[in-house]
């Protein structure tokens, strides 16, 4: 769960920063010529920070749904087990493979320098 709350802190941290871009955009567009390039890409910027708080926000809405779901139907422990055993087998067989690499490249640097 303290994971979720972590990708909620960031996604507010994000709709923040998406709101100070809107925020001054919006401000520095009021300064420019009217049809002007200028005022063209402050345009831009407020599509743009309105963009990043609307996903920020969806992003929000589904961790929380994500943790309501959890609670409601928590992952079984035996499922849990057999994912972290797999992910144990898959490390240790690429670290074999890695140590027969090893040794296989120290067999042929040997047999070069003979």
């Amino acid at each position: 769960m303290s994971l979720s709350y972590a990708k909620i802190s960031q996604y507010m941290v994000g709709a923040f920063i998406g709101a100070l871009g809107l925020f001054n955009s919006s401000k520095l567009e009021l300064r420019q010529e009217v049809n002007s390039n200028a005022e063209l890409l402050f345009q831009n910027g407020q599509i743009i920070s309105a963009s990043i708080i609307c996903v920020c926000i969806a992003g929000i809405l589904g961790e929380f749904w994500f943790m309501r779901e959890m609670k409601k139907c928590p992952p079984k422990k035996d499922l849990i087990r057999a994912i972290n055993q797999d992910k144990i087998k898959k490390s240790k067989k690429n670290e074999e493979n890695k140590v027969k690499e090893e040794k296989g490249a120290k067999r042929g640097g040997k047999n070069e320098k003979e």
